[in-house]
């Protein structure tokens, strides 16, 4: 579309998703751009030759092409050689993906315009967690993660990155619809494995009443709950919005998908997975604009009151459903997060070290329920962080919970439905995120959801809601930008190669022992010291 003013021709160049445009004209360049709802628009002066102002457009679709690959990818990685073939692969992808998303934004010559309160809270979050790094009981640990749990510092780093890289993607674009696909494939190996056609044979499985707990690619059923739980309110209001549009085949197969994550979250057996996908699916309800769309989805309330029904007929869902509240061993690690916060109440007994710091609060009592089974984590994420990161952890976490609540309150305000149907999705997958931290612990799959719904909440309750929060850096020398360039790159890649390259291949020399141990035991012990090589500093190796 032309338009003159002043004798001088203007010209719109429109994005796909409504959010992004270019006004060029024959002396200077404006970028006009989307506030959202009823905020209207603003033009923004740029001042940068034609080929930087075009990368605008280029920068914004390779950071939503990485987030869709991580969130279609990332939940169902796995790396059967490995001794643990869920979390480290997927800590590894994550850490490569959060490198990927900083590099795009650094090379495409973009800066965050507007940094809110939440922004501010997760820089916090991590600068108390290199701090109780810095004064952690062992270091090594709190670097790369602990055995079984991998929530180090590259843990933190990378889920804050993907949080402040994943402000302004698209409403209802790529990842959403990545997350679709991921969540539908995730249920329906939960199904297979639910049946017992599972074509892989796994040595640890968990088992309640003798029914097998299915735990799909997630490793663990707890977390398979809480993965469906969080993505059933984003595929949910992703339906609504395709049947808004009268797109029935995309409406009906979202739905569908939420139904069989409903069936499979019910034979998980975990109770804060149920109550975690019960009150994200309330808030998603509560929230959603009041239309058509939303009476319509209301059976799904009533499909799943139905498969309650039938579960309930079973004696170990009986049996689970009436031990909601009495979990001896649970009691005992939040007491045993408290002692440890009142032994080192600044900065915690270390990032990730709770496992270690549990030693000395065992007790008889829990000994008697778990014998000589040590805790990844307090199974309660703000003790965790209350324990291993002292007053200053809480408080940052506190703080990211009231800006969470503020952005809510100010992101309600849109008029446009389909942003407040997109808004609806995000506070339904946060609120079961939240829910489910409160009596157990996230894994990569399941934070990485919470860190793009954050970032895109926090985007959408700034008055400056423009897309990526890009904008130009103006000239600079040649020469300066390719060292700079050089040097980020550099550093990327030390991070890549330390948290994500070296874990991965030190986890799969150590299966290759195990497996060799009883046959070849020299073989088995090349393949530890090279594993000891790989990780020399970490208890996982050792």
């Amino acid at each position: 579309m032309d338009c003159g003013g002043r004798n001088k021709q203007w010209q719109f160049k429109f994005k796909r998703n409504d959010s992004l445009y270019l006004l060029h004209s024959s002396e200077s360049r404006w970028c006009l751009r989307r506030e959202g709802g009823d905020l209207g628009y603003r033009f923004v002066r740029t001042r940068d030759d034609h080929r930087r102002v075009k990368q605008i457009d280029g920068v914004d679709a390779a950071q939503e092409a990485v987030v869709g690959v991580l969130v279609c990818a990332l939940p169902l990685l796995l790396l059967p050689p490995a001794a643990d073939p869920f979390e480290v692969p997927k800590l590894s992808f994550a850490v490569l993906g959060a490198a990927a998303l900083v590099l795009l934004s650094v090379f495409g010559g973009t800066r965050a315009r507007e940094l809110t309160g939440l922004s501010y809270a997760l820089v916090e979050f991590g600068a108390s967690a290199t701090l109780s790094t810095l004064f952690s009981m062992h270091w090594p640990t709190s670097l790369w993660g602990g055995h079984d749990s991998h929530a180090g510092l590259a843990y933190v780093f990378a889920l804050i990155a993907i949080a402040m890289c994943s402000r302004g993607l698209q409403q209802f674009g790529l990842w959403e619809q990545c997350l679709v696909i991921s969540t539908a494939l995730t249920a329906l190996y939960g199904v297979v494995q639910w049946m017992g056609a599972d074509p892989i044979s796994w040595s640890r499985t968990a088992q309640w009443c003798g029914a097998l707990r299915p735990f799909s690619t997630l490793g663990h059923p707890n977390s398979l709950a809480a993965f469906l739980a969080m993505s059933a309110p984003l595929v949910l209001s992703t339906s609504v919005e395709a049947l808004r549009r009268a797109n029935s085949v995309q409406g009906g197969f979202g739905i569908l998908v939420v139904l069989v994550s409903a069936a499979v979250a019910l034979p998980t057996y975990s109770r804060a997975g149920w109550i975690a996908f019960a009150v994200g699916l309330v808030v998603l309800f509560v929230l959603l604009p009041k239309s058509v769309i939303r009476i319509r989805a209301l059976w799904i309330f009533l499909a799943f009151g139905i498969a309650v029904i039938v579960a309930s007929q079973s004696v170990a869902f009986r049996t689970r459903v009436f031990g909601l509240f009495s979990s001896p061993t649970r009691l005992a690690m939040y007491r045993a997060a408290v002692e440890i916060f009142l032994d080192q109440p600044l900065v915690g007994s270390g990032l990730d070290t709770f496992q270690l710091a549990f030693q000395a609060h065992r007790t008889p009592e829990y000994w008697a329920h778990e014998w000589g089974a040590t805790p990844q984590r307090a199974h309660n994420d703000f003790l965790q962080v209350l324990a291993t990161q002292g007053v200053f952890g809480a408080v940052a976490l506190v703080a990211c919970c009231w800006f969470v609540l503020r952005a809510l309150r100010r992101a309600r305000h849109h008029s446009d439905p389909i942003t407040r149907t997109y808004i609806a999705g995000l506070a339904g997958c946060l609120a079961a995120a939240a829910v489910y931290a409160l009596f157990s612990f996230h894994v990569t799959a399941t934070a990485l959801l919470a860190a793009i719904a954050l970032g895109q909440l926090d985007h959408l309750s700034s008055h400056s809601a423009f897309g990526n929060g890009t904008t130009t850096r103006g000239n600079r020398a040649a020469s300066r930008r390719a060292f700079r360039m050089a040097a980020l790159t550099a550093l990327a890649a030390v991070v890549v190669f330390t948290f994500a390259v070296m874990p991965l291949v030190a986890n799969i020399f150590v299966r290759r022992g195990i497996e060799l141990e009883a046959h070849e035991p020299l073989q088995a012990q090349a393949a530890y010291e090279h594993a000891l090589r790989w990780m020399p500093f970490a208890d996982t190796t050792w």
